[in-house]
């Protein structure tokens, strides 16, 4: 599987706007290439709680131990499998976790942090078997427009996408 791929579970969009805990899994996994206006390339988790209540977390890929991505894919794996060069973040897709998430505001808008990653208890977990998965590559462009319109944003500020779309000389 490229990294290039999304697995976009279809969920309910609505964010959520509570701080707490939230039993949730992992609903999507989404790699927006490299931006321009970033020097790295740029990694979304996006979790779905057991109420349909959408949050996610931004990342740039950057593994050095300090880093939140690396923490949390050490959390999400519980080991450091996810060290080898053949991990796919793909592979974590449905694990179920418990959010501990805060609520931000700036001039704009008001929206959900996650703030911490913990594995969920087996006694919280909860049916995930409607998930019914969507991919995306840049390979095969055809599920493009399923996409939410900011991921598609994201995505068309690529170099990749940029790449693909541009028009030979």
């Amino acid at each position: 599987m490229s990294l290039f791929l999304w697995e976009i579970a279809k969920r309910s969009s609505t964010p959520i706007k509570a701080a707490g805990a939230y039993p949730a899994t992992l609903s999507l996994v989404a790699y927006t290439g490299t931006n321009p206006n970033h020097d790295a390339r740029q990694l979304i988790l996006g979790f779905t709680t057991n109420n349909s209540e959408m949050v996610y977390k931004f990342y740039l890929l950057d593994m050095n131990e300090d880093k939140p991505l690396y923490k949390d894919l050490g959390t999400l794996c519980g080991d450091q499998r996810f060290m080898d060069r053949k991990f796919e973040f793909f592979s974590l897709l449905d694990t179920q976790v418990l959010l501990t998430v805060s609520v931000k505001s700036d001039e704009v808008k008001t929206y959900p942090v996650v703030d911490k990653i913990s594995l969920l208890d087996e006694s919280l977990k909860f049916d995930t078997s409607k998930i019914e998965l969507i991919k995306f590559s840049f390979e095969d462009i055809e599920q493009f427009d399923l996409l939410p319109p900011w991921m598609q944003r994201n995505i068309e500020l690529s170099n990749e996408w940029q790449e693909l779309n541009s028009t030979p000389d």
